[in-house]
């Protein structure tokens, strides 16, 4: 025949498939619409008062992609204890956000205290045990297990960037002036 038997067009139809799939795993499908739809606005987190885990993300973002179907597992387990809030990194309606936690590489999660204090941060290839165990802590009102955790290029430069941010969070709760414009303008 004209593809010389069947085994090419099996073949070629096996790597559409695979392409296909990877292309799926990449934009996130519908493991994105089920998270933004499971996470709280984050006007109403802050509102709430209670802990949380920003996630700055992007569809096209392949760890993203994998990480989601953690988080998913993360907000099931402990829906009542903490929230969720879902930043579109690539959304300009977030930039503020994003450069208030100096977001370089995605996925970036931010771990916050009920009194709104950072408590830690990860970013890139998070594994599953490090996005449950800090959810965990969270719910429990608990120190984070991993309060620095970064597997992506630029890993050594977030690293610096997280203690940097800690420090100064700690400065100014120390100083009274947490929620004031001047921790606002540092990235706090």
């Amino acid at each position: 025949g004209l593809f010389g038997g069947g085994g090419v067009v099996a073949s070629l139809l096996a790597a559409i498939g695979t392409l296909a799939s990877i292309f799926q795993g990449v934009n996130g499908g519908d493991v994105f619409l089920k998270l933004e739809a499971m996470a709280t606005p984050y006007e109403l987190v802050v509102q709430h008062q209670k802990p949380h885990v920003i996630e700055i993300y992007s569809h096209r973002c392949k760890y993203c992609a994998k990480t989601a179907a953690y988080a998913i597992e993360a907000i099931d387990k402990y829906k009542s204890d903490i929230e969720w809030v879902m930043v579109d990194g690539e959304d300009a309606a977030n930039r503020q956000l994003v450069m208030q936690y100096n977001v370089d590489s995605i996925p970036h999660f931010v771990f916050v205290g009920e009194n709104g204090q950072l408590q830690g941060e990860a970013v890139g290839d998070v594994p599953r045990s490090t996005l449950l165990a800090n959810s965990a802590a969270l719910a429990l009102r608990r120190p984070l297990p991993t309060k620095e955790f970064a597997s992506c290029d630029n890993a050594q430069e977030e690293i610096q960037r997280m203690r940097l941010r800690s420090a100064m969070s700690k400065i100014f709760v120390a100083l009274g002036s947490a929620n004031d414009d001047t921790a606002a303008k540092t990235g706090l």
